[in-house]
């Protein structure tokens, strides 16, 4: 049996390119609406610092809502790095000038 293709059925490239595009649209429109709070509980449960993208994983999953419906819970798992005070008498390049200098 073969397959028959109408333009019907044909998915263009700009449909594909929209869908993915809203689905990006939908993302970020979530973080940036809930993350002021988000940070907030980083901050409240780690102490002052950021979530970063080095070694962060990703993952999607589909689970039944109360009311039965399909529903998407997207999981962030990255590595939680603190602010750390930056001295100047800490800079590694400051001293070894200041060493330099000195003799």
């Amino acid at each position: 049996m073969s397959k028959t293709f109408t333009p019907e059925t044909i998915e263009t490239r700009s449909e594909i390119s929209n869908r993915l595009l809203d689905v990006k649209k939908r993302l970020n429109e979530a973080v940036m609406h809930f993350g002021e709070s988000i940070k907030e509980i980083i901050n409240e449960e780690f102490g002052d610092g950021i979530m970063s993208a080095i070694d962060f994983y990703c993952s999607v999953d589909k689970v039944k809502g109360v009311d039965g419906k399909d529903r998407v819970v997207v999981t962030f798992d990255g590595k939680y790095l603190p602010h750390t005070e930056q001295k100047l008498e800490h800079m590694v390049s400051r001293l070894r000038l200041k060493e330099v200098n000195q003799s």
